[in-house]
């Protein structure tokens, strides 16, 4: 991750707290009473965005590969800046909804969010099939992980942004989660290679 996209990732976290402040100190001015910013239960998750924000920060900040390659900066750096750019639009829905505004149909946003994240997945998975190996990945067993998860990143990027358009919602929010675990999945298995090859 360079300092371009940190700043970035910064400015989106930032655009997020003053969001959450914004839309709870406006239900304070309005209603005139501390209690009425927690009389609805969004307004602890409006919070909630901007801290998920600020720790994927931090934890990403510290993680970084101090020499990325162009191909792992631009994946890491599209990646981060999609997932922050999504949570802040749901916050921002969220927000006008907590205040009582004109807000869009939650059930296009939700499917909105879905097509743009299975899209910026696919694009995703297409460079990190082009990744270059490390150099201590003498039996290409990085490579070989790397392209099978590029492959179902791929994938399962288009199969999301297509049941985004055909899906009833149920069947969308059932294929979101199951989206999360291949990811979580995925994300293990090659960090369980990367760890075999530092310590070979």
């Amino acid at each position: 991750m360079n300092r371009t996209t940190r700043l970035l990732l910064l400015l989106i976290t930032v655009v997020s707290v003053a969001l959450a402040l914004g839309a709870l100190g406006w239900r304070w001015r309005e209603a005139g009473d501390v209690m009425a910013i927690l009389a609805s239960k969004r307004g602890p998750f409006l919070l909630a965005a901007p801290a998920v924000m600020a720790g994927v920060l931090v934890l990403a900040t510290k993680a970084a590969n101090p020499k990325p390659s162009r191909y792992e900066t631009f994946f890491v750096g599209l990646t981060l800046v999609t997932n922050f750019l999504l949570i802040l639009a749901l916050q921002t829905r969220m927000a006008l909804v907590y205040l009582e505004a004109a807000a869009p149909d939650g059930v296009f946003v939700m499917r909105l969010a879905v097509a743009v994240f299975g899209l910026a997945m696919a694009v995703r998975g297409n460079f990190l099939a082009k990744a270059p190996s490390p150099e201590d990945d003498v039996h290409g067993e990085w490579a070989r992980a790397t392209r099978r998860t590029a492959m179902i990143l791929v994938g399962l990027g288009l199969v999301l942004t297509a049941g985004a358009v055909t899906l009833p919602m149920t069947g969308l929010l059932a294929l979101l989660g199951v989206a999360f675990v291949v990811i979580l999945l995925l994300t293990h298995v090659q960090r369980r290679v990367r760890k075999g090859l530092l310590s070979a």
